[in-house]
């Protein structure tokens, strides 16, 4: 069993490449080759993408439409008329649960890495992505007055994750300090609640016009709506910390 196994990774990759497939090779921040041991079974430091289609994790190879940390995401009727199964992941945290530390800002004891996020299903017809992420726990305000912590945009439809704590190439707005970075959960009072959102866009946006401004989700949504095909998004929570 365990040399069928192999056999049918190594014959999944060869029939992958040998057709070709349409478009230019998926892209991703880190993407990791698929490893195995030398009987054939999964390596446990396999972690991410591989180029079948599968999502790897520690010695586990699941489907991609498997929810790892992640939730489904629907599609703007506006634009698309597909059942959505856009589908938006994290190594970092549980849709719904705390965030990492070292997603949270340093005051508090974290880094101010931005999370980790992986995507699946994506709409075929997508040029590009964006990523927004915001607070509108109070004092924040709500929709177009969230407090924003992070928006990179012009992200190729070949990407397939952006890693923690990476270094993007890509332009990124302001946040709510006016750093054009990640700025990670720093809540000055009790829980705060943030939403991520991963934008399939159906073309390019001239994204130079985000960088000096500070960009929620609501007014992303707003600017764009007639460029949006579909979106997934996480949530995640976080509250005052002392560092020890």
């Amino acid at each position: 069993m365990k040399f069928l196994a192999r056999y049918f990774l190594v014959g999944s990759l060869f029939f992958l490449f040998s057709c070709g497939g349409e478009g230019q090779p998926k892209e991703s921040f880190l993407q990791a080759p698929v490893k195995t041991n030398n009987d054939g079974t999964l390596s446990d430091q396999n972690e991410g993408f591989t180029d079948e289609g599968y999502f790897v994790t520690g010695t586990e190879q699941l489907p991609i439409d498997s929810k790892v940390n992640g939730v489904e995401g629907s599609s703007n009727p506006m634009n698309s008329s597909r059942t959505s199964n856009f589908t938006l992941l994290s190594h970092d945290f549980i849709d719904g649960e705390s965030l990492d530390l070292m997603n949270a800002c340093a005051l508090q004891g974290g880094a101010d890495h931005n999370m980790q996020l992986s995507w699946a299903n994506l709409d075929p017809n997508a040029v590009e992505l964006a990523v927004v992420m915001d607070d509108e726990t109070y004092p924040c305000g709500i929709g177009e007055k969230a407090c924003p912590h992070w928006g990179v945009y012009s992200i190729p439809s070949s990407t397939l994750e952006i890693a923690h704590h990476s270094n993007t190439k890509y332009p990124m707005s302001q946040a709510h300090n006016g750093q054009n970075s990640y700025q990670g959960a720093c809540p000055l009072n009790g829980e705060h609640t943030y939403k991520v959102t991963l934008y399939a866009l159906s073309q390019s946006i001239d994204s130079n016009a985000l960088t000096g401004s500070k960009i929620t989700r609501a007014s992303f949504t707003s600017r764009y709506a007639s460029e949006i095909l579909e979106t997934a998004t996480l949530t995640g929570t976080w509250s005052l910390h002392t560092p020890p």
